[in-house]
């Protein structure tokens, strides 16, 4: 399922949520180079600019990956996508997205990620009207995992996944489905741009 963030702005009490720009660039950068970062989301950190203008592309091409701003610098990204996984038999004909994400190594720990992540789920249940949002993360990611866990979701099923580092991954899939939800919607902000 196709979810367009391009003409969308998302705010919290700490950050902004929108689409990413050309001059995004060295911000990307500099998250994306960061060893660790995009290994625990199965891609290897970023060597030279030219690896973070392909990623950028892609996300401005497919409109389909929130930049996450804090004091006027990208720190990290959410994409929505469609399932990398076949779901259960009875949720085969729901309305289904998968979120990725990741953030800056040295903003770890301080729940930007968890903050970024509900606006999100607010947005995607409100305004998109999904049934099942899923996330997964390596069986090594305790982080990953404790951001979905604040976030309401719960243990979906395990699958072997092969990151483009060409490893094999162990990865729990997590499920937020609309009706467990613990978001409210009168703390929704959304602007048109």
């Amino acid at each position: 399922m196709k979810i367009d963030t391009s003409k969308t702005i998302l705010k919290t009490n700490r950050l902004i949520l929108r689409p990413f720009k050309e001059d995004d660039l060295n911000d990307l950068f500099n998250y994306a180079k960061q060893e660790g970062v995009g290994e625990m989301a199965g891609w290897p950190h970023h060597e030279h600019l030219k690896d973070s203008a392909f990623f950028l592309h892609h996300y401005i091409d497919d409109k389909d990956t929130f930049a996450i701003e804090i004091n006027n610098t990208v720190v990290g990204s959410i994409s929505i996508g469609d399932l990398q996984f076949i779901p259960k038999k009875e949720d085969r004909f729901k309305r289904c997205v998968e979120v990725g994400y990741v953030l800056s190594k040295d903003l770890w720990g301080k729940g930007l990620m968890s903050e970024a992540l509900s606006e999100v789920i607010k947005w995607l249940f409100k305004e998109n009207d999904i049934d099942i949002i899923f996330s997964g993360h390596f069986k090594n990611n305790h982080r990953s995992y404790r951001v979905q866990l604040k976030c309401g979701f719960k243990h979906y099923l395990f699958q072997k996944y092969r990151t483009k580092r060409q490893t094999i991954e162990e990865e729990e899939i997590m499920a937020l489905r609309r009706e467990d939800s613990f978001i409210t919607s009168d703390t929704f902000k959304k602007e048109m741009i």
